[in-house]
């Protein structure tokens, strides 16, 4: 594996950004897509790196989710069914 391969895909990992991590790797998107069809265990690990950032940002959309519950604490109003009602 390239240097920049490795490279964009740890920033892949983080981010799920294939435009940011082929920046990161100094690489155009073009370039990263065409070794993606030409290498097979490129593609294997760019799924996996692909996975790896779902579930860091599932996560992160838990805790984000979690925080906002605990803010609001009953305050905060949500809609439902078309009427407003407190949490």
């Amino acid at each position: 594996m390239k240097p920049w391969q490795a490279q964009f895909l740890a920033y892949l990992g983080k981010t799920a950004n294939v435009s940011a991590a082929a920046r990161f790797a100094g690489q155009p998107r073009s370039v990263v897509y065409e070794y993606r069809k030409r290498e097979a265990a490129f593609a294997a690990a760019w799924l996996q790196a692909l996975e790896e950032a779902a579930d860091r940002l599932e996560m992160e959309a838990l805790r984000w989710h979690r925080r906002i519950a605990n803010a609001c604490s009953g305050r905060c109003l949500t809609r439902h069914h078309g009427q407003d009602r407190r949490r």
